[in-house]
């Protein structure tokens, strides 16, 4: 007697967009004649619901020299879909954009950047991330790997000194 086994199996692909490494899993439902040989089914079998992203800030490059165009990007702000997303960097305040559909795009253009230490600091009604860069004459110049609203780093606020302070806990 020939018997139709079904099986679940859950498949992970790891995706690589614009820089940003995704993992998407998926479970797809196996037809074979015995329980060890599978042919993929084209009907996928139902997941279950994940939790939403923690809301998280991603940088297309760590380093660049200056007059590069970093591109950011925002995924997970869920919970404030359309609220305003307040930019700044090294606390000098450089724009506002909309977190459509909870997740947006920018670029900040640093033309007039000088070398040193930058910290970007996105804000939207209870939500708060960063991330950071360095400019340095020695890095390539990077482009944007994106398109959004592009905002420009001013002169005169780069972080040039870095100074680590030990804690004491008691």
């Amino acid at each position: 007697m020939n018997r139709l086994y079904l099986k679940r199996t859950s498949v992970l692909l790891a995706v690589l967009v614009s820089g940003l490494t995704l993992v998407l899993s998926a479970n797809l439902a196996v037809r074979s004649n015995n329980a060890s040989a599978a042919s993929v089914l084209t009907t996928p079998m139902p997941t279950q619901t994940q939790a939403p992203y923690e809301p998280t800030l991603y940088i297309s490059f760590r380093e660049g020299a200056p007059g590069s165009i970093f591109t950011l990007t925002g995924l997970g702000f869920h919970d404030v879909p359309n609220d305003p997303v307040t930019i700044t960097v090294n606390g000098q305040y450089v724009g506002t954009i909309s977190g459509s559909s909870g997740w947006f795009v920018f670029l900040l253009d640093t033309t007039n950047a000088d070398e040193g230490l930058y910290i970007v600091v996105v804000q939207t009604p209870g939500v708060t991330t960063s991330e950071y860069f360095r400019l340095d004459a020695n890095e390539p110049l990077r482009q944007p790997i994106n398109t959004g609203p592009t905002f420009m780093i001013p002169a005169g606020i780069a972080f040039i000194s870095q100074q680590f302070l030990p804690a004491v806990m008691k």
